[in-house]
């Protein structure tokens, strides 16, 4: 078992708060991402996601 976190995800929400910065919205102190659990039964579904943003 493992814990991941969605890069993209977390790409995506430090790009918006930067705008969002640059455009003078106050932003909180503490942004969240989500992370998952990744055990045996979800493994190959976890793989296939990465394996499609990789390849497109």
């Amino acid at each position: 078992m493992t814990v991941t976190f969605d890069g993209y995800d977390v790409g995506y929400k430090g790009v918006q708060a930067a705008v969002d910065a640059v455009n003078g919205k106050k932003l909180e102190s503490f942004i969240a991402s989500e992370g998952t659990v990744v055990g045996k039964d979800k493994a190959q579904e976890m793989l296939d996601l990465v394996n499609k943003r990789l390849n497109g």
